[in-house]
């Protein structure tokens, strides 16, 4: 069995982890590490037997542009890219949820109710087994400044090293 490793730093940990439990448990694996450039390609195209990315986050309460991929009105024949889903999962209760999401705005209670029902069925379909939204312990606190994403406010993860924190910029304020 190949095992697709993306090489980028926190998902390299992850799938080195996933590949010792494995192996543990007797699967008998070719861990394969490329280069994002050819990762991203064999990974689209369906190329592998199981791999080892980054599919979602779920770390907002927002999370259509996170699952949109998985439209299965997206889906194209393996060896083709297509919406990014190198899963290619097909499941007409997710694609509905999906078109619900993409009519809504991201503050509308609905939304949040449908997020949730989206994560009950993938949940309940298991297309990935995902085993982090982020490998490091953030620590937050309010000193400098309001309004910092936190358990309280998770308006967004407290990711100041990705490109999320310039939605994070317009949200806080100096503390005065």
């Amino acid at each position: 069995m190949t095992y697709l490793a993306d090489t980028e730093a926190q998902t390299g940990r992850g799938v080195q982890a996933a590949f010792d439990q494995l192996t543990k448990f007797g699967f008998k694996i070719n861990l394969v590490s490329e280069s994002s450039a050819t990762w991203d390609t064999n990974g689209q195209t369906g190329q592998y037997d199981i791999a080892g990315y980054w599919p979602t986050g779920f770390i907002t309460k927002d999370i259509y542009s996170q699952i949109n991929g998985w439209d299965a009105d997206l889906i194209v024949p393996m060896g083709e890219k297509g919406s990014g889903q190198g899963t290619r999962w097909k499941n007409d209760k997710a694609t509905k949820i999906i078109h619900e999401l993409a009519k809504l705005s991201p503050d509308d209670p609905k939304a949040y109710d449908l997020g949730m029902e989206f994560f009950k069925n993938s949940i309940e379909e298991l297309p990935f087994i995902g085993f982090h939204s982020g490998v490091k312990f953030v620590p937050t606190n309010s000193t400098y400044w309001n309004n910092y994403p936190n358990s309280e406010n998770p308006y967004n993860g407290p990711w100041w090293w990705w490109s999320c924190f310039k939605y994070i910029l317009t949200e806080i304020s100096p503390v005065q």
